[in-house]
């Protein structure tokens, strides 16, 4: 972004709107959400640069996909979320002449965005071509106690006059943005777009109905405008066959010098099509309740739970006043997002844009929820809570597959798999694993049994049970995981990933683990559960047997581990000859091109050092990152963040800094160059990672915190607070020491540099 727009501190972003310079890019900064539904920061008003989006978590449509050259077992149908009315529309008009602010005369126009309270307010001037000068403050928020909620306030001061204002309101059915379709990471169109059948006016409120032409859901989009000092108001409805918009045409009297103000309500609420219209006059009964509470009231809202928010999850930085707002922004946006309700995930761009369809990944178990659970645990239950939702469509495409247990779609919306890339999706079978890894953090971190025993233990029992029925037992080497791809999507279709390998062997012994642990607390528990599932003595001797045979692919010769069975033996891509602008690969080279050389898109190898670090010796990680970074292009945005905690780790400062700024600038200063289409949640997810777990070296082994703090000369000081087992404990790290107080909670021992220390409550 051209940074010579934004204004940047601890906590505001002021955006200097004399120019539109850049103007998409700040539509995704300024982005609003609460989880449940999510707009674009685009202005009220509109202007024709705009790139106009407004989404709802998991309200999407499917289109089947059509292949040239189809197979079994082939993902069947595209899962796309959708573009949904936009209720943020507000025209405002005098003597006829409409506020336009890429052709009107505007001064001071500029909007600032406080991360401490998900606010926005903007402000300008405006004289018309006859003279009359009016000021124009408007403040946007989506409510975070109130999911179906958005709250706009308008104020008009005219300076000069008094007299008319009129002020057009409405919902507005906006036009698809253009995509390159050459791009697999920016969202594709489907055939039909989201309909709205029917729009009316019920007294003061206006109601849009819109239905899916194929998931069957249907959604309520509907805005209640309060006004000061009405002339008269009216309905405006446009012609439905070209753009489908209703509007509320307001004229009101000003007064100079006096303030007059409009209060806009916005709601959004969906369910299956055939549910909704039983519910529309319950949601509009609520909707008119949360009406009568006025602007302010939700502004206060906003605010507590913002303070709650940050009191738990607010990283300070001393020495970098950049990276100090960028980790802030960050963090804002990974709350933004995240869906709260146990029904719906958190997308690859959040609700941002429309990048990759809406879908949810492995990002989120892999790096996003990390932060919830040592944050806000609650949340991360919420996000586990979704993936448990879908299980029996995970073991449906088990079944499909031709395997027993569940297996987890690489990308979904609704529980079914996606992805039409198969060696770049469904071979992705780490999913399962890594979704168990954040079962298993969750339940260290909480103690929460009764999520184990109600969802848990299913979950990691179904998957374990694909991962036995897939896994083969090769003499001499023992049970191998062969033909599937793991992290590193340069790399598809090989033999005995070294990821992969490594997070079933754990994934396993968790299992193992928990059983034995119900067996020798809770007998009864332990019989009821192996029944209710079927679980049988010598199932559990596989588990065992395959965590503790596992195959795990080491070259004596170059003394490093095998990323998988062959990569060591490839050609080594011609890095020195490969011009800069043929990154990022995937966009420049037909994927066998890619295959055939040792050249690795994302942290593959170096990520396992990270979520399993007792795998490894020192010298292990440092023999091994050394080769593998080398031949590591970072073409994925999830990738320099784990490279920069393992840099960190081995004492390459400059190198650990150097990516733990990329990782934490993606967004805000698009380094990218594609913020237009949405942030990158998962990078932003990483960069609380660098801190955490980079230069906090904190690492859970086996349910105990352990902390190697290692702090770049860059910083004087970072202060952050963890979550673990009831505590909350603060963590002051400087370049000479480092303090950890535990805030709240019984004592607690944890073990700094080696050394086991108890953690005392001071008060």
């Amino acid at each position: 972004m051209n940074m010579n727009n934004l204004n940047i501190n601890n906590w505001i972003i002021k955006h200097n709107l004399e120019t539109l310079d850049y103007y998409s890019e700040s539509e995704t900064i300024f982005a609003q959400a609460n989880g449940y539904f999510g707009t674009r920061g685009t202005l009220e008003e509109g202007c024709s640069q705009e790139i106009e989006g407004t989404f709802v978590n998991a309200f999407y449509d499917t289109e089947e996909i059509v292949y040239g050259e189809a197979a079994y077992g082939y993902a069947k149908n595209r899962q796309t979320q959708l573009l949904v009315p936009n209720s943020k529309t507000i025209y405002i008009s005098i003597d006829g002449e409409v506020l336009d602010v890429e052709k009107s005369i505007i001064e001071n126009h500029s909007r600032e965005l406080d991360l401490k309270t998900g606010i926005i307010n903007r402000s300008l001037k405006w004289r018309t071509n006859t003279g009359k000068e009016v000021l124009i403050n408007t403040e946007r928020l989506i409510s975070m106690e109130y999911e179906n909620l958005m709250a706009i306030n308008l104020s008009l001061k005219p300076l000069n006059f008094s007299g008319e204002i009129n002020i057009k309101s409405g919902i507005k059915r906006d036009k698809l943005n253009d995509i390159d379709e050459n791009d697999p990471r920016v969202s594709g169109e489907l055939k039909y777009s989201l309909n709205i059948y029917d729009k009316y006016c019920e007294k003061d409120l206006i109601i849009a109905k819109s239905k899916t032409n194929n998931s069957n859901l249907g959604l309520i989009t509907s805005i209640i405008n309060k006004v000061d000092n009405v002339i008269d108001r009216e309905i405006e409805k446009s012609d439905e066959s070209t753009d489908n918009n209703i509007y509320e045409s307001i004229n009101i009297k000003v007064v100079e010098n006096e303030v007059c103000n409009l209060t806009k309500y916005c709601y959004y609420y969906f369910d299956k099509q055939d549910r909704l219209e039983n519910e529309i006059d319950h949601k509009i009964k609520d909707f008119r309740e949360l009406c009568k509470n006025n602007y302010g009231y939700y502004k206060e809202s906003q605010e507590k739970y913002y303070n709650k928010f940050w009191e738990n999850s607010d990283i300070v930085i001393d020495g970098d006043n950049e990276i100090q707002a960028a980790i802030r922004f960050n963090i804002f946006h990974l709350i933004q997002s995240v869906g709260k309700n146990g029904k719906t995930n958190i997308a690859a761009k959040g609700l941002t844009g429309d990048g990759y369809e809406g879908h949810y990944f492995w990002d989120t178990e892999t790096y996003v929820i990390p932060h919830f659970i040592y944050t806000n645990p609650d949340i991360a239950k919420k996000l586990l809570e979704y993936r448990y939702s879908i299980l029996s469509k995970a073991k449906d495409r088990a079944k499909e597959m031709s395997y027993k247990g569940a297996l987890y779609p690489w990308r979904t919306i609704c529980g079914e798999e996606s992805s039409a890339y198969y060696p770049a999706g469904t071979a992705q079978i780490h999913i399962n694993a890594d979704i168990m890894y954040s079962i298993k953090k969750y339940y260290e971190v909480t103690e929460d049994l009764e999520f184990m025993i109600s969802k848990g233990f299913e979950m990691l029992l179904e998957t374990s049970r694909f991962y036995a029925d897939y896994s083969d037992y090769i003499e001499g080497r023992g049970y191998c995981i062969n033909g599937v791809t793991g992290p590193d999507e340069y790399c598809a279709l090989v033999n005995n990933n070294t990821y992969t390998n490594m997070m079933v062997r754990y994934q396993l012994k968790f299992l193992v683990d928990f059983i034995e642990s119900l067996k020798a607390n809770d007998k009864k528990l332990y019989n009821d559960i192996l029944s209710k599932f079927n679980v049988k003595i010598k199932e559990i001797k596989l588990f065992e047997d395959i965590y503790k045979n596992m195959y795990i692919h080491y070259d004596e010769e170059k003394g490093l581990i095998g990323q998988d069975d062959a990569f060591l033996n490839k050609k080594v891509w011609d890095f020195k000859n490969t011009p800069k602008e043929n990154y990022p690969l995937l966009l420049n080279y037909h994927p066998m091109v890619i295959y055939k050389h040792q050249v690795i898109k994302q942290a593959d190898l170096i990520l396992s050092m990270l979520l399993i670090p007792e795998n490894f010796t020192y010298e292990e990680k440092k023999a091994n990152f050394d080769y593998y970074e080398k031949v590591t292009t970072h073409d994925s945005s999830l990738s320099e963040c784990i490279h920069g905690i393992i840099a960190n780790e081995l004492g390459y400062e400059d190198m650990s800094y150097k990516f733990f700024e990329n990782t934490v600038k993606t967004d805000l200063y698009d380094l990218h160059n594609n913020v237009k289409n949405g942030v990158h949640i998962a990078s932003m997810a990483g960069s609380w990672q660098c801190i955490v777990f980079g230069f906090g070296g904190m690492r859970q082994i086996d349910g105990v915190l352990h902390f190697n703090p290692r702090l770049c000369d860059k910083f004087n000081k970072i202060e952050f607070k963890i979550r673990f087992k009831g505590r909350v404990i603060k963590v002051s790290i400087e370049r000479d020491k480092t303090d950890y107080q535990l805030v709240s909670g019984k004592n607690i021992t944890i073990v700094n540099n080696g050394e086991v220390i108890e953690l005392v409550k001071l008060f």
